[in-house]
């Protein structure tokens, strides 16, 4: 009877090693499924912003076709400006009242060319438009998300109307 206690009690020891082993096991378990989902949710937010950068990119050659079918289309006051030029302006993504500051901006250039001689206007333009998470420096922009997008437009002449725009092409670079 004695040697089977004394053998019970050498024994006592590895149960609190084996509870101190399977804490330390599980606690590393859940380390490294926290830092999964902590990695997860910083790739969403990443496209997230991305896809955002890439609609302001849009906001701008959108606003820039609006412009021109508000614009005065009389071929007359095309006319004038032969020498077709290129242009560029920069805004903010954000609603037309100004309120809302989204942190996003675009910046989108114009360039005008007659692909016929034969016009009187320019008919053809290419609008490049870069959405930025930030603002734009003299290297570009200065947060960590651009993208471009480019469409090429062609006007019509509709009788004198040039309100009317094709849109010959729409990619994003």
């Amino acid at each position: 009877m004695k040697h089977g206690k004394r053998m019970l009690n050498n024994q006592s020891g590895s149960v609190v090693l084996m509870a101190v082993f399977l804490v330390f096991f599980i606690s590393v378990l859940m380390i490294t499924l926290e830092l999964m989902r902590l990695s997860d949710i910083e790739i969403i937010s990443n496209h997230i912003e991305d896809m955002q950068t890439y609609y302001c990119a849009e906001a701008g050659i959108e606003y820039e076709i609006r412009r021109i079918r508000n614009a005065n289309a009389n071929p007359a006051t095309r006319a004038a400006n032969v020498a077709c030029p290129t242009t560029t302006r920069q805004n903010d993504c954000s609603d037309n009242r100004g309120s809302v500051n989204t942190g996003w901006t675009y910046r989108i250039q114009d360039k005008s060319f007659k692909a016929d001689p034969n016009y009187t206007y320019c008919n053809y333009e290419i609008f490049t438009s870069i959405g930025c998470k930030g603002s734009f420096g003299a290297g570009g922009c200065s947060g960590q998300f651009a993208r471009s997008v480019q469409a090429i437009i062609r006007r019509t002449n509709q009788s004198t109307n040039l309100r009317y725009i094709q849109v010959i092409r729409w990619r994003e670079l």
